[in-house]
């Protein structure tokens, strides 16, 4: 594709992210890329570029993130470096990228269909000399079959085999070295020797052939880069294709009679912010929005993990890609299908593939002359033999080529992660950053947040307390009004037990302030005031003690009008959890922005015995900064409210509870789902998760260091060596593989 079109501003904006000012940010997908040493000649390329500010591009995906100054440098110049690389670039998303992804499967398939045919072809042929016993085959038998073995090879090497050819030139064109490159040279020199060995079977190599070993070479090799393929690709082909099947129309509302509606069919093109929707039993919710009429039950489990379906009601939020279950209901839209929650939730998924963790940098590092000390190594093995045995020089030089090529010592960290990163999803989780996954397992330290962690996130009210200076039925729609837009628990309960909006109130100045409540202003009744009781300015001393228990008040001018005490309800089973993060030396402390009482009940009821009551988000990020000061290796998990200080201060973050807020959190890991169970899964999983690195990288090195002097000193024919490489890549991707199971 031509890449000319996005030189100019205005036509960036359709295609690519607008950081701020003349500072873009592109999705790429760039083809070609099969090892750590394709990943760092395209970062380093293109950092060399002035206007550059990062370059991200994930091993296992493909995925490239560039972020560039425009008046510095155009998007097309760093494109146009890309493909002088060798490789291929288009922008990512949508239908294209689909059809991509599901074309270069298919060409991975035919290449490994004719490398499969003609591998058990060549090796029929082969068999016979293995078989033969000291006296060998007659020299006739022998040279037809090696014909024959030869004419099979061909198309092998040329269309099986071409990729890695091409990408050893590649990297040579552009002075770099690439794990294809000790590929190619081996395939090559087992190429050439064997066609020498064909046209004069008595030459200085005794005829000797190796078609088989280049067929089951290049058959294996593609058999491991395929499965790499499918375990990479696979949790973004589900979501890809999860979009694809939304509906691509509506039942548009136009007007406000629920019961005689009047309903149009549109594309959602035509849906705008504020339109009304009608959602029928077995359809799909199209757009993230609230409900403002109707009652169902909703079956979220592709973003949850949860197969019961979910109460809704009046005031509840819905996402996109729910399915309505039982009841007709009617809700307003909040985003659209590109900024809503489940698109979020897809993009947190693509950029976390970008973070690099300790142990890929590691390999990043050691690259390059890891491939240098390969071809120098199998150089010195020719050298050392070939005055002895000319037959043993060969061979020791492919199979020093061959058997130390790094395929698993590259893939042990990508693919677990991707693995990983696939079986979280399935429950709920998704990662922002895997980085945090090392951190994880060093946990000995867990904040806790109350309201919509260690209690349900929408508590019942159990007391009401109204003012008789005003009407009632006004006191509960002002507090409709002032709740209907926030996502706070204690709102959603409120809107949902006042929930009548007739005759609205007209108010203005509306604002949440994180930690403290709502302030809004009516020309009749002047600053109103719903929060804490410190927001609201009451003093304690003026009113009895059952009103002072409350947790949230509404003032008007200062002036009290009422007072809300709420029953909290423990999530399931969250006693027997926290006993379990005692028992694994984690130790938990509340910190909540709640009154003392109210979170003294709780920690007594969950049996956590230190807790923090009254916490401003400023507070709970200092906690979290004295524990670190003592050496604490600190997890924290809230909602996303109240939270995002110190949700950015912790080793590691965890957001939890299903409201739009939390895909703006700078967290570690989103738990959609409100199961606290899935924190202490998600803290085992990561143990299992680095486990099966270690044991992925300690394969990959003792492979290299026990096979190595083997090869090297001759021991190891080339087509061993070709199958203890690949066997050694199988490993690492089954084993990693286990994560997603």
């Amino acid at each position: 594709m031509s890449w000319s079109f996005l030189k100019n501003t205005s036509d960036l904006s359709e295609f690519c992210e607008n950081l701020n000012n003349d500072n873009w940010r592109v999705e790429l997908i760039i083809e070609g890329i099969h090892c750590m040493s394709c990943v760092s000649r395209i970062e380093n390329s293109l950092h060399k570029i002035k206007g550059l500010n990062k370059v991200n591009v994930h091993l296992t995906s493909n995925h490239t993130i560039i972020e560039w100054n425009n008046n510095l440098v155009k998007l097309p110049m760093l494109v146009e470096i890309i493909h002088k690389l060798g490789f291929k670039a288009f922008l990512s998303g949508g239908d294209k990228q689909l059809i991509s992804e599901q074309l270069k499967s298919k060409q991975m398939l035919w290449n490994w269909s004719v490398s499969l045919i003609c591998f058990f072809q060549i090796m029929m042929f082969s068999m016979p000399s293995y078989l033969s016993g000291e006296n060998g085959l007659d020299h006739n038998l022998k040279s037809l079959f090696d014909w024959g073995s030869f004419i099979l090879i061909i198309p092998v090497i040329i269309f099986s085999g071409k990729i890695f050819f091409h990408n050893a030139y590649s990297g040579l064109k552009n002075k770099a070295i690439n794990m294809d490159l000790p590929i190619s040279l081996g395939i090559i020199l087992m190429f050439l020797f064997s066609v020498m060995g064909t046209i004069n079977p008595s030459n200085l190599f005794n005829g000797k052939v190796y078609y088989d070993s280049i067929s089951m070479f290049i058959f294996l090799l593609l058999s491991s880069r395929y499965l790499d393929h499918k375990i990479k690709t696979k949790s973004w082909i589900t979501f890809t294709n999860f979009f694809k099947k939304l509906p691509e129309s509506s039942r548009k509302v136009k007007n406000k009679n629920f019961k005689k509606p009047r309903i149009s069919i549109v594309g959602l093109n035509q849906i705008r912010v504020g339109d009304l929707i009608q959602v029928l039993p077995g359809e799909t919710i199209n757009f993230d929005g609230v409900i403002v009429h109707g009652s169902s039950h909703l079956n979220n489990m592709f973003m949850t993990g949860e197969s019961t379906p979910e109460a809704v009601r009046i005031g509840n939020y819905l996402f996109a890609g729910g399915i309505n279950i039982d009841g007709v209901i009617y809700y307003k839209v909040e985003r659209l299908r590109n900024t809503s929650y489940i698109s979020k939730i897809k993009k947190i998924i693509e950029d976390s593939q970008y973070t690099k963790p300790a142990f890929v940098k590691m390999i990043d590092k050691f690259a390059q002359p890891f491939l240098l000390a390969i071809i120098f190594l199998s150089i010195c093995s020719y050298v050392i033999w070939s005055p002895i045995n000319q037959q043993m020089a060969i061979n020791a030089m492919i199979s020093v080529l061959i058997v130390t090529c790094p395929c698993a010592l590259y893939l042990s960290t990508p693919i677990a992660m991707s693995a990983a990163a696939n079986k979280l999803a399935k429950k709920g989780i998704y990662i922002r950053n895997l980085s945090a996954f090392e951190s994880l397992a060093k946990i000995n330290l867990l904040f806790l947040d109350k309201t919509g962690t260690l209690t349900d996130s929408n508590p019942s009210i159990a007391q009401s307390y109204l003012s008789h200076s005003y009407n009632h039925s006004l006191i509960k729609k002002i507090i409709f009004q002032i709740t209907k837009d926030s996502l706070h628990p204690f709102s959603n309960s409120l809107k949902e037990k006042f929930g009548d909006k007739s005759n609205e109130v007209e108010l203005s100045d509306l604002k949440e302030i994180s930690g403290k409540g709502i302030e809004a202003f009516s020309e009749t009744y002047g600053k109103l005031k719903l929060g804490s009781a410190i927001f609201c300015g009451i003093d304690s001393n003026e009113f009895p003690s059952h009103v002072n228990l409350c947790q949230v008040h509404l003032t008007f001018d200062g002036q009290w009008v009422a007072s809300f005490s709420f029953k909290e309800m423990l999530r399931k089973k969250v006693k027997e959890i926290v006993a379990s993060f005692s028992r694994s030396s984690i130790e938990s402390i509340i910190l909540s922005g709640d009154q003392k009482d109210a979170v003294i009940d709780v920690a007594k009821r969950v049996g956590i015995k230190k807790f923090f009551w009254a916490m401003t988000p400023k507070k709970k990020h200092q906690k979290i900064i004295d524990a670190q000061k003592n050496r604490a290796k600190v997890m924290m998990v809230g909602d996303g409210f109240n939270d995002g200080p110190a949700l950015a201060q912790s080793d590691v973050s965890v957001a939890m509870g299903a409201s739009p807020s939390i895909v703006q959190t700078k967290s570690d890991f989103i738990i959609i789902s409100n199961d606290i169970y899935l924190i202490k899964f998600l803290i085992s999983f990561s143990k299992k998760t680095l486990t099966v690195i270690r044991q992925n990288i300690c394969w990959a090195l003792f492979y290299n260091l026990v096979m190595i002097p083997f090869a090297f000193f001759g021991y190891i024919e080339p087509w061993i060596a070709g199958l203890g490489m690949t066997f050694s890549s199988c490993i690492v991707a089954i084993n990693s593989y286990r994560l997603n199971q």
